[in-house]
């Protein structure tokens, strides 16, 4: 899968989720708890309910999830899906195409399953539905040890946030220039876009305007996967994106 075929307008992706209903460790049924580096992400609520767990430097809270409803996070605010009736589908509209849910994620495993490489690159598969549960299990140990302490002792929670940040950093290093160079090469282009078109309109020149094409992304079944929050279904581009705004125009 070529990521520039998931850059929808505005350098976003979008995936269709269907939320775990297999119950974690906790008892709580629903997805694994993670956050994002260096995107931001939206849930809109397709069908069903439930509550969106988030965890930060603020505290934690649960918000009510329901069809129609839009709940958006910056990167390093940690998020669990809970699915009590087992009916939840939400769409994932992610800042930076789709890296959010392939590359730019970590899991909130045990301070001791992070702090060995290894470890913690053998707790990361997810080549079946087996492995991909007991990722999402792990992460909820984890996730419970520090939600505990953030709602019990926030001081404690905020130092034991930190710490994750900071393993986190070291653990992600190896992504940073992958990711650097698909933000910089796709997902920039299209922000950009929108700044080079008042320019060539100011300037008189409409040929953009003329040149115009349209795509259509589906959702695509093939390339369904077991994600952390339940079975992904990404919508996918026809075409990967090619040329740039000023390209087009001959700029």
């Amino acid at each position: 899968m070529d990521l520039r075929n998931l850059l929808l307008p505005g350098g976003i992706g979008l995936s269709r989720i269907k939320v775990y209903d297999q119950p974690g460790p906790d008892g709580v049924i629903g997805g694994g708890a993670h956050f994002h580096s260096v995107s931001a992400e939206s849930y809109f609520v397709v069908s069903g309910t439930g509550k969106l767990e988030l965890l930060s430097y603020r505290g934690f809270e649960a918000l009510d999830l329901e069809p129609n409803k839009v709940i958006y996070f910056q990167p390093g605010v940690i998020h669990r899906v809970c699915n009590p009736n087992k009916n939840l589908v939400i769409l994932s509209i992610m800042q930076n195409g789709g890296v959010a849910e392939r590359t730019d994620y970590f899991l909130t495993f045990p301070m001791e399953t992070i702090a060995d490489v290894r470890t913690y690159q053998r707790a990361m598969l997810s080549r079946n539905m087996t492995e991909a549960i007991a990722r999402r299990d792990l992460s909820i140990r984890g996730y419970r040890v520090l939600r505990d302490a953030m709602e019990n002792e926030p001081a404690t929670g905020r130092e034991l946030l930190q710490s994750l940040y900071q393993r986190a950093q070291q653990l992600m290093t190896a992504k940073f220039s992958g990711l650097e160079w698909f933000i910089n090469n796709c997902v920039f282009p299209e922000v950009k876009a929108s700044y080079d078109a008042i320019e060539f309109l100011r300037d008189g020149n409409t040929t953009y305007l003329e040149n115009a094409t349209w795509d259509q992304a589906i959702p695509q079944s093939p390339e369904e996967f077991d994600g952390i929050t339940g079975r992904v279904m990404p919508y996918v581009r026809s075409d990967a994106p090619t040329t740039t705004l000023r390209s087009a125009v001959g700029r």
